[in-house]
């Protein structure tokens, strides 16, 4: 299978995800109840932190079929496009992964903590994989 498609199909997976983790996590009767009837602060952050994951599931979704369809399956760039999807893809999967970490809190984090380390590496991975992604499509040149 070309690596394009298999960035398309985590691309879709990720918006799917996203669908699921709204309506089978979020939006249910105990967290609407939850979050009206216990105004804290623990539980509004654990709603924002939610909303923040599932907004970052869509985004990143598209994300990836977006840099998935930028370069036709065609182009010769086989060794960087590796790099992209995997830097992406992961990166993906990190900030994912981070934002559930830092749901667990009761709050903010005002320290570095595990969370921050794993979102700090999911984005730094994404970013780079879009800095490495524009280079390709600027220069048209492969490692």
């Amino acid at each position: 299978m070309p690596l394009f498609k298999l960035q398309i199909i985590l691309g879709l997976a990720l918006i799917i995800a996203g669908f699921i983790f709204d309506f089978g996590f979020i939006t249910t009767t105990k967290n609407f109840t939850e979050v009206l009837s216990n105004t804290s602060a623990s539980s509004a952050w654990t709603k924002h932190v939610y909303e923040l994951i599932r907004f970052y599931l869509f985004m990143l979704g598209f994300l990836n079929i977006a840099l998935a369809l930028l370069i036709p399956p065609s182009t010769p760039y086989k060794k960087i496009e590796r790099i992209i999807i995997g830097l992406v893809a992961g990166g993906s999967i990190f900030v994912i992964l981070g934002g559930l970490l830092e749901a667990q809190h009761t709050g903010p984090a005002y320290t570095w903590g595990l969370a921050c380390y794993v979102l700090s590496s999911g984005l730094f991975a994404i970013l780079l994989g879009l800095v490495l992604e524009i280079y390709t499509l600027l220069f048209g040149k492969d490692f």
